[in-house]
């Protein structure tokens, strides 16, 4: 089960006090800039344990591409 995407405004808190969190997109590997939209999806799939979700950010361009927004 995975939920649903969001568009979000990245500021340097968000950034900051994100966990579970790999920093960079999902689908380019870039990093992103702060104060700029980003996608963000949750995760249930994970290979650890104990079960633990994440969230994935993507580029906007990016997950549009993908088909998630």
């Amino acid at each position: 089960m995975q939920g649903l995407p969001r568009i979000i405004k990245l500021t340097k808190r968000v950034y900051t006090f994100s966990k579970n969190v790999n920093k960079s997109c999902k689908q380019c590997t870039e990093g992103f800039d702060i104060d700029t939209d980003i996608v963000t999806k949750h995760s249930h799939k994970t290979n650890r344990l104990p079960r633990k979700s994440s969230t994935h950010w993507y580029h906007v361009d990016c997950a549009k591409a993908l088909n998630i927004i």
